[in-house]
């Protein structure tokens, strides 16, 4: 390993970070993208082991990942800076809502790739 990590991937340093965060336990967790250089089944099992290892921790996820959210208690959906939605995975999806627009698209977008 170089300085400061320099020889690990980005892949390599994030699930580096994600294991710190294991080994400190820490009451919240402030997560931004923190699994979007790994690949779809890494970073599901990453984010399993994360929330299983820190059960009562509150958590701040932040993505673009909207399949990723499916287990989160209340999805906040921004734009310009405004939550233009709020509501748990099964109400979103459910509704007439950009939420489930999104989702849409990127599930297609998956197929297609």
């Amino acid at each position: 390993m170089g300085e400061l990590g320099s020889a690990l991937s980005a892949g390599e340093r994030q699930r580096l970070g994600i294991t710190r965060l294991l080994l400190q336990n820490p009451p919240f967790l402030l997560l931004d993208e923190p699994v979007s250089n790994l690949d779809a089944l890494t970073g599901s099992a990453v984010l399993n082991q994360l929330f299983k290892s820190n059960p009562h921790a509150g958590v701040l996820y932040i993505t673009h990942d909207l399949l990723q959210l499916e287990d989160m208690d209340e999805i906040l959906l921004m734009k310009d800076g405004w939550i233009i939605e709020r509501g748990n995975y099964s109400e979103l999806i459910r509704a007439d809502s950009i939420f489930a627009r999104l989702v849409e698209i990127q599930k297609n977008s998956l197929g297609a790739g």
